[in-house]
């Protein structure tokens, strides 16, 4: 249902970013330094007396490399998976292409004329697929926000969790028995 749906698009978003908060933003911020965010970028791409065709960009960030200075486009991209296809896809991209045209114009407009242009970095958050399970409800597939969970007795046998399957098991949103930041946090465990 539409309520359950949401339910689980919001735990994704949430468990993506915890994940990139937990394992690239201590890297991140030693190599990079964030100069502005969705800024809108005007750029003029040919123009006469009759005349002006504007380009008009929105980098999801412009950053500057610490080490030595260099400007760059950084894009944060979903993905059910990545593979050679989608890697090789971003060379030949024409928004891509133009952003960096865009990227030179907001470098002079910001006094940062004299910096090289780095290109683009794109990363991407996989979220894995989502597919019909064996009971024909429709899940995100992803250890992320699921778990396999048996109850325990309430005494003396303890709930149990797993990644994987087992048998006689429940697929559930692990937000309906822990948080997300504990289940990330402590490695999916």
């Amino acid at each position: 249902n539409l309520e359950y749906a949401l339910h689980e698009a919001s735990d994704l978003a949430q468990a993506l970013t915890l994940v990139w908060y937990k394992e690239r933003w201590p890297r991140f911020q030693q190599e990079y330094r964030a100069l502005a965010v969705e800024e809108e970028v005007r750029s003029t791409l040919y123009e006469n007396d009759h005349y002006v065709v504007i380009l008009m960009t929105r980098h999801d960030a412009i950053l500057e490399r610490i080490a030595d200075g260099a400007l760059l486009q950084w894009e944060l991209k979903t993905a059910q998976t990545t593979n050679k296809n989608w890697i090789d896809s971003w060379e030949h991209n024409l928004q891509l292409a133009a952003q960096q045209l865009a990227l030179r114009t907001w470098a002079g407009q910001n006094g940062l004329s004299d910096r090289p242009i780095a290109g683009a970095m794109i990363e991407a958050l996989i979220k894995g697929r989502r597919e019909r399970d064996k009971d024909g409800q429709w899940r995100q597939q992803t250890p992320l926000i699921y778990a396999y969970y048996k109850a325990g007795d309430g005494l003396f046998i303890a709930d149990q969790v797993s990644t994987s399957w087992k048998r006689d098991w429940h697929k559930r949103l692990v937000s309906t028995f822990q948080s997300l930041e504990q289940w990330i946090n402590e490695g999916l465990s």
